[in-house]
């Protein structure tokens, strides 16, 4: 297909798409117009007489939400001020029919109805259209009348300021040995950067977390879970671990012993990784074993 006919066909889609009778799905690429598609349809609908207040459009980000917005405002606003011929024009392109008067009439108007709706058109993200709804019915969400949603920045530092009243609390003397060895398992093996990632990872992970784990029985469960998949005991201990790895029969102690040797024969670097300076090492290993 050529390309004038493949805009002639996605032309056709969309213009499809932006009939209101009927439900449409619109699946593109990023800049192949799908905003444009819900703005005329959004417009056909008000030509249509649909009340502005009653029109709900939702959208992932602010920046679309916005963008819907000017679109829609700059469409009508221009309408508003055309000339008879440049909106006819306009009009009849959009809905495929020629312009009456009466419809002439209240495309010029659809700026000002829209203007003086109460709410006007509602242009939301879902996070904000779900809020809306919280707000509206707090109770019979299980939330506190009149809760406000923390900005983003305002998020962070208040998290910044938990984990250090968590430090500091694990500091003092009468801390909770278990947490206090909690703690110090944890920062064995991260930083302080990525503890506060971690954190941060952790409360995203709340709800599922809190399901599982929010008592001592929860987590005997999930300490059962992870030996399963891990093939050991839930009451095993690092040391029995480590001891257990360690046995003739954990390993392939032959195909190790080979290729310490190899490395023995290479460069310096692979010299050192071999063990040759300290050949009891692999001597000791058994000549045969069983892999577990």
């Amino acid at each position: 297909m050529s390309a004038l006919g493949v805009l002639t066909t996605a032309g056709v889609a969309q213009k499809r798409a932006t009939t209101p009778d009927h439900s449409a799905w619109v699946e593109a690429n990023a800049g192949t117009g799908k905003t444009k598609v819900l703005t005329d349809r959004v417009t056909r609908l008000l030509l249509e007489g649909n009340r502005p207040e009653r029109i709900l459009c939702l959208t992932f980000t602010k920046a679309a939400a916005a963008e819907m917005r000017n679109r829609l405002a700059s469409q009508l606003g221009r309408w508003a001020l055309a000339g008879d011929a440049a909106l006819d024009q306009e009009v009849e392109q959009l809905i495929e029919r020629p312009v009456d008067p009466a419809l002439r009439l209240t495309a010029r108007r659809l700026f000002a109805r829209v203007l003086d709706a109460p709410g006007g058109i509602n242009i939301l993200t879902i996070h904000a259209f779900c809020q809306a709804l919280l707000k509206r019915f707090p109770l019979e969400a299980g939330v506190a009348p009149g809760f406000e949603v923390l900005e983003e920045a305002d998020a962070q530092a208040l998290l910044r300021l938990a984990q250090d009243d968590q430090m500091a609390a694990l500091a003092r003397p009468d801390a909770a040995p278990d947490l206090v060895a909690a703690l110090a398992s944890v920062a064995g093996r991260v930083s302080s950067a990525e503890y506060a990632e971690l954190m941060t990872k952790l409360l995203t992970e709340r709800a599922w977390l809190l399901a599982r784990i929010s008592d001592r029985a929860g987590l005997r469960r999930m300490r059962g879970h992870l030996a399963r998949e891990m093939g050991c005991d839930p009451d095993d201990t690092p040391d029995g671990l480590l001891g257990n790895a360690c046995l003739a029969a954990a390993f392939d102690a032959a195909g190790l012993r080979g290729a310490a040797r190899a490395l023995a024969e290479g460069g310096k670097q692979d010299s050192v990784r071999s063990g040759s300076d300290r050949p009891s090492r692999w001597e000791d290993l058994p000549a045969t074993t069983a892999t577990r």
